[in-house]
């Protein structure tokens, strides 16, 4: 989804970081009424902000402003992207729907090797039991030859 707006962009960040505007304008040093503003495009933010944000949270300005690039920008290593940079800080925190995809991703997985093996474990008793029945056939082939 492209997030068209600095508003929009902003809000995501926030989101993205598990906060509630009360705390995330709490830690940049603005009241929540101006976060507000701000994330509903209805105040544009000053450079003391963007400067906070990217103290903060490294967040990317020219993404803030233009949409370019990832939302945060690891000082580091510039090319990680932002989901990896908050695993990295031990900041980021799926949501519930995330894990429970996951968690039914991981069941599935588990049922797949499993129906896997009785899947192989089939192949073999069919391969044991063609060989049989080859057998069988051969025995009788012979025994009509012979008779």
């Amino acid at each position: 989804m492209t997030l068209s707006t600095e508003g929009q962009r902003l809000r995501q960040l926030r989101e993205d970081l598990g906060m509630n505007q009360t705390e995330f304008a709490s830690s940049i040093g603005i009241k929540q009424s101006h976060l507000s503003a701000i994330e509903n495009d209805n105040s544009s933010m000053s450079l003391d902000i963007m400067k906070k944000l990217f103290d903060e949270y490294s967040y990317n300005p020219l993404y803030h402003i233009k949409g370019i690039g990832v939302p945060i920008i690891d000082r580091d290593n510039p090319s990680l992207s932002h989901s990896a940079i908050f695993e990295q800080r031990g900041i980021y925190a799926p949501k519930d729907t995330d894990k429970k995809i996951l968690e039914q991703s991981q069941a599935l997985f588990k049922e797949n090797i499993e129906l896997t093996k009785v899947n192989m474990s089939l192949r073999e008793k069919i391969q044991s039991l063609q060989d049989k029945i080859i057998a069988l056939q051969e025995k009788l082939l012979s025994r009509e030859i012979s008779s």
